[in-house]
């Protein structure tokens, strides 16, 4: 059985010619298809309209290169589109540089929420992207981070932004737990899968991300046309074992051809040579522990030691797109305190949605103190 290719170059600073001459390569080693006289939309992950420096989005001048590296392969629409959970349908990614990009290069800015089509997912209708359906190629540009829920977050999880705005957290909802989030992001990627996968891990995120966390220089660039695999090298230059990460898990237990590590093919520098030992990862529940994790999810007392989100009343603005999001409905604000945030324990699902569209780091995800 063929193995599949999965290309590595090193990258240590965001330059568009140099990117563009990887972007090339990678493409061809890993078999990318023609994107000649082919409309291509192209995924950026903007979780919240963060700065470049703040290592929460796709940076800009990666989106650029990815731009001008497919209207030169002949692409004659080129769409960039994303829809953050906390925004309306005039978003512009402005802080992120994302949508001067656009403007400065011609690529189409689609705001996913705007116009959609319903896709079934598993047992489940989900509204998708118009332009997903609209684009002859689909191309991921996902960050490498840390995910205070599934752990890591790359190719697999970007493919989520596909579901518009809010209708993200009903996901969180239906499928609450790490394991069933996991198999619904599989049937999402299923359905809706990337052509081709450039990631963006020449400055990741480690720590309590995916947009709270600290930015780390890694200086690697990622491709295939497998997004499971991309995932797979990531997550390992992070320092997670593969059993660690439940979506990539998931995947090699149901993908059709790539099962094990042993089915990749890497082409470029050692993957162990872009570890970082400092790299600070979510910490889960270890093999040894499945009993401990079994009780906590099924006895609700108990679910009070487990990870939660703490709210820091010093930190908080008082913007409430904490309450907003939250799927369970396990937040409200205090009736005198306008900084103050109380939770319902027993609803809160632990999505973590809260924290990541936090813009103030106010929420941590941690074990509350008695």
């Amino acid at each position: 059985m063929a193995k599949t290719p999965v290309a590595i170059r090193a990258c240590s600073s965001y330059d568009t010619d140099i990117l563009v001459q990887h972007f090339r390569e990678m493409y061809m080693l890993c078999g990318g298809p023609s994107l000649e006289g082919k409309s291509v939309l192209l995924k950026p992950n903007i979780l919240i309209d963060a700065l470049p420096s703040r290592a929460v989005t796709t940076h800009p001048v990666f989106l650029e290169a990815a731009i001008r590296f497919v209207r030169k392969a002949g692409a004659t629409r080129i769409m960039v589109g994303d829809s953050p959970a906390m925004h309306g349908n005039a978003f512009r990614p402005e802080a992120s540089g994302i949508w001067q990009v656009c403007e400065k290069t011609g690529a189409e800015w689609q705001y996913f929420g705007r116009d959609t089509d319903s896709r079934k997912i598993g047992r489940h209708s989900v509204p998708i992207a118009a332009a997903y359906g609209q684009a002859d190629v689909f191309i991921s540009l996902p960050k490498l981070k840390t995910h205070g829920l599934m752990m890591f977050t790359g190719a697999l999880k970007n493919t989520f932004g596909l579901i518009p705005a809010l209708h993200k957290a009903r996901q969180h909802a239906l499928f609450s737990t790490q394991q069933t989030f996991a198999e619904f992001l599989w049937q999402l990627n299923e359905t809706c899968p990337p052509d081709f996968v450039f990631m963006d891990a020449i400055t990741g995120m480690h720590g309590p991300g995916p947009s709270n966390g600290t930015p780390i220089q890694i200086g690697a660039v990622l491709a295939s046309a497998s997004p499971l695999a991309v995932d797979l090298v990531a997550a390992r230059i992070c320092g997670y074992r593969t059993e660690e990460v439940p979506l990539n898990v998931w995947g090699l237990a149901h993908h059709s051809q790539l099962h094990s590590w042993d089915d990749l093919q890497t082409d470029g520098p050692d993957w162990k040579t872009f570890v970082r030992p400092d790299f600070k990862r979510i910490r889960q529940v270890g093999i040894r522990n499945i009993m401990v994790r079994f009780i906590i999810d099924r006895l609700p007392a108990i679910r009070r030691l487990d990870r939660r989100p703490i709210f820091r009343e010093d930190r908080c603005i008082g913007c409430r797109k904490c309450i907003a999001i939250c799927p369970a409905q396990a937040l409200r604000p205090h009736p005198e305190r306008k900084h103050r945030i109380l939770i319902r324990d027993r609803q809160c699902i632990r999505c973590f949605c809260c924290h990541e569209v936090c813009p103030q780091n106010a929420i941590e995800i941690k074990r509350k103190i008695f």
